[in-house]
């Protein structure tokens, strides 16, 4: 159960940290004991409550070895892609050479982070196990035989720059992948404990979407008509596609308003005129010529 849904709990965190001074805690095992502590867990908690969680799966001392990763500065944010940590996600879907994972868990936010010494105090205790040390920076490989075995693998805080804290944690990945081959002997449990970034460790936020063009000193020169200028509203998607018809499309724009207003006053003069001079009422002897006796008088 805890496998099939973990599909979409493992590396696919939000893409921005709802809280400040948290850090996910990933867990994967070749025994069945995770589902309880997925249902205990929650996807946000405090550190103690976690340990709490993680010692509860652990007090029954299910595997041979122990691998117990300390992952400091990172935030959920930095497991959001699939490639920040590819093959931890694909070993927690169940989906890497390794088919015996039978299950695993993880918890978004564990306010304060998990603290990996207590955890390997935990099992060291609890399970007579041997204690191991596992130096990341050096890029050797060193375990003994002996059984049941806690590792604590220590990595050191990735850098600040994004690309370079995303190539910090692919390399992690590929080590802890390459310890994961030396225990695959006998049954194991991984437990990736992580604690969240100082003030200097913070990296920078990421741009979301950024627009990059040609830049002009002037957007719209002024020489240019307003109705010349390119309506950048059209290209925002279909924001309005379920607005009314005439809130949608423009149906009496300013030029044919005025074009309209002028044409009317033209027809109304036009109308004038031709009533007027439709109105004239002259006599039809006003046109005749006079050839009376008066007519011969005004000659004269």
């Amino acid at each position: 159960m805890a496998l099939r849904t973990f599909g979409a709990l493992a590396l696919s965190v939000s893409a921005a940290s709802a809280f400040q001074g948290t850090s996910p805690l990933f867990l994967m095992s070749t025994s069945n004991g995770l589902s309880d502590f997925n249902a205990a867990s929650g996807q946000l908690t405090s550190s103690s409550h976690a340990s709490q969680a993680v010692e509860k799966f652990l007090s029954n001392c299910p595997s041979d070895s122990y691998v117990v990763v300390n992952q400091p500065g990172v935030t959920a944010e930095d497991f959001s892609t699939n490639w920040a940590a590819p093959i931890l996600g694909q070993s927690l879907k169940g989906s890497q050479d390794d088919a015996r994972i039978a299950s695993s868990g993880s918890i978004r936010e564990v306010v304060g982070g998990s603290d990996a010494e207590s955890i390997v105090a935990y099992v060291e205790k609890q399970c007579k196990a041997t204690r191991m040390h596992v130096d990341a920076s050096s890029g050797y490989i060193s375990l003994d035989d002996a059984t049941p075995r806690v590792i604590k693998l220590d990595f050191t805080a990735p850098p600040t720059s994004l690309d370079e804290r995303a190539s910090a944690l692919t390399e992690n990945d590929a080590f802890l992948a390459a310890l994961m081959k030396s225990v695959r002997e006998g049954s194991y449990s991984v437990v990736y404990a992580t604690t969240p970034p100082s003030e200097k460790q913070m990296p920078p936020p990421k741009q979301q979407h950024p627009m990059k063009g040609y830049e002009m000193d002037e957007q719209f020169p002024a020489g240019y008509k307003t109705e010349m200028k390119r309506d950048l509203t059209a290209s925002r998607g279909n924001a309005t596609a379920d607005v009314a018809l005439f809130e949608k499309y423009m149906f009496l724009s300013p030029g044919i308003f005025m074009g309209l207003s002028v044409t009317i006053l033209l027809f109304l003069i036009l109308y004038v005129g031709i009533s007027a001079v439709a109105g004239l009422e002259v006599s039809y002897f006003a046109f005749t010529k006079e050839m009376g006796p008066a007519a011969q008088k005004k000659q004269q």
